[in-house]
Parts: C-alpha cells; sequence; structure tokens
C-alpha cells in the first residue's frame, strides 16, 4: 500500500467498498478524504489489489471461486476498514530496524513519508503534473511542489533538453 501514496486516514477508514478489484481503481467518498470537495479516485499500484486481497484472505473475510470464465471474488464484511488502526511510527521504526537503516542519521521519518516518496519517485520518472495530480488526489499544481521536490538530476534533464 507504500506506493500508493495513500495517507494513514485513508488506509485505516479504507473498506472493500471502495475497491474495484477488476480494474484496480479506489474511490474514497468525499466524506472520508481530507478535502471533502467530491469522492476521490485513484488508481491501484500493480501490487495493491494482491495485498488488499492478502489482508482480507489473513482475516477470513475473502471467498475466491472459478465461474466460467473468470474468477469471482466475495468479500463479507464489505463496510468495515481492510486494514483498520495502525501505529506508522512503530511499524516504520520496526522496519527500518529490521533493514539495517539508522533512519535518523539520514533525515527519515514516518509523517507523510509514503506520500513524499511516490510522488518524488513519480517525478524523478518523469510524470506529468497532471499525472501526479492524479496519483495523489490532487486538485491543484501547488500541491505537487509540497510533496515532490526537485532535484539535481531534473535539473540536468531539463537542461539536456535545451538545443
Amino acid at each position: 500500500m507504500f506506493k500508493n501514496g495513500f495517507r494513514k486516514s485513508t488506509v485505516v477508514r479504507m473498506t472493500p467498498k471502495w475497491v474495484n478489484f477488476p480494474t484496480g481503481l479506489v474511490v474514497i467518498p468525499k466524506c472520508s478524504y481530507k478535502v471533502k470537495r467530491k469522492d476521490v479516485k485513484i488508481v491501484l499500484h500493480p501490487d495493491s489489489p494482491a495485498a488488499i486481497k492478502e489482508q482480507l484472505r489473513q482475516d477470513g473475510r475473502l471467498i475466491e471461486a472459478v465461474e466460467g470464465k473468470g474468477a469471482v471474488v466475495k468479500v463479507l464484511r464489505e463496510d468495515e476498514p481492510i486494514f483498520g488502526w495502525f501505529d506508522h511510527k512503530t511499524l516504520f521504526a520496526a522496519t527500518m530496524k529490521r533493514l539495517g537503516i539508522d533512519a535518523k542519521a539520514i533525515g527519515l521519518t514516518a509523517h507523510h513519508g509514503a506520500r513524499h516518496t511516490m510522488a518524488q519517485i513519480l517525478a524523478d520518472s518523469g510524470a506529468s503534473d497532471r499525472q501526479l495530480m492524479a496519483a495523489g488526489g490532487w486538485s491543484s499544481p501547488q500541491m505537487i511542489s509540497r510533496y515532490a521536490n526537485e532535484t539535481e538530476e531534473l535539473s540536468r534533464q531539463a537542461m539536456a533538453l535545451m538545443p
């Protein structure tokens, strides 16, 4: 779920009803999104549907069967959150320790890290402003500058475009 750059509050509230497994689309209801103007549609990273299904499977809430030409997925208790509450700071610290990374020494923090990292990776990969806005669920280009930073590499790429 890290690769989607969701806010923690979105992951905590996400229910199976929000997820369209065949299309890989999540529709976050406006009542559950920080900016409550309208429902927000975000395409999941290709790894995410499997992670969501695995969580539901572990909770005994996923029933899969093969009928005709395709798989049929039924989810029990569709209104209950998929992941529920978790402490991202504890998870982050445990992960860094397990990986042998001194997060404090190199300035990594758990706070909002997924959204910033997702935006930076996409920006560094050449995503357009509109693509970044769609991936982050942002309604204005100003949000891009809050999450993705200009890097030396982007500067080099821009200069390489000069005739």
